[in-house]
């Protein structure tokens, strides 16, 4: 009846069932990604004010995309960074992003800790860190601490894709209702 799927298959996926989008939920022969749902129930339950602010993209993925998509119907203006260039010039391009940050409000990154990840710096104008990669670790989620900045982990990201994806197998909107956003995100994924 369902199936959630998570990298590296959401793109494959995708192309499988012809989305125009990365998918990471199917039901009843549907697909949609609710990555962007997730992101933003995380960061609204930290109370984090990202609604129309400028915001920094680390990664060019599946849930990096699925961020960029959400995020710009919350008025975000949004740059975007990843080890590879062209990946990232191809999202700038697509959705008419900021070619560089300028003063990003907060950082989203959907990388792994690795070498490239540990050269980032995090700007004085930041306010806050969502890491999406589990467990936390992360070297822009360490500089988000010591500089006593909000930081979101992706494992409430998880959780609110998750509850949201269940809401869709099941039928029943009483799974998952934060604020309007529910309203908003099933009607958009049932047109």
């Amino acid at each position: 009846d369902g199936v959630n799927v998570t990298m590296p298959y959401k793109a494959r996926v995708a192309k499988l069932l012809n989305s125009g989008e990365t998918v990471n939920t199917v039901w009843n022969g549907k697909a949609c990604s609710t990555d962007g749902f997730g992101i933003v129930a995380a960061l609204d339950a930290h109370k984090i004010d990202f609604r129309n602010k400028e915001l920094l993209i680390v990664g060019a993925g599946g849930a990096a995309e699925q961020a960029i998509i959400t995020l710009k119907r919350y008025g975000a203006a949004l740059s975007v960074v990843n080890r590879t260039q062209s990946r990232a010039d191809s999202l700038v391009s697509k959705y008419e992003l900021l070619p560089a940050p300028v003063c990003p409000q907060g950082i989203l990154s959907f990388v792994p800790t690795c070498e490239w990840e540990q050269s980032l710096s995090v700007p004085q104008s930041v306010k806050f860190v969502f890491v999406a990669a589990y467990g936390g670790e992360s070297h822009l989620a360490t500089i988000a601490k010591k500089r006593n900045l909000s930081c979101v982990y992706g494992e409430e990201m998880l959780y609110y894709q998750g509850a949201m994806s269940l809401s869709l197998w099941l039928g029943d909107d009483a799974v998952m209702r934060i604020d309007d956003g529910y309203e908003k995100f099933i009607r958009e994924v049932t047109i």
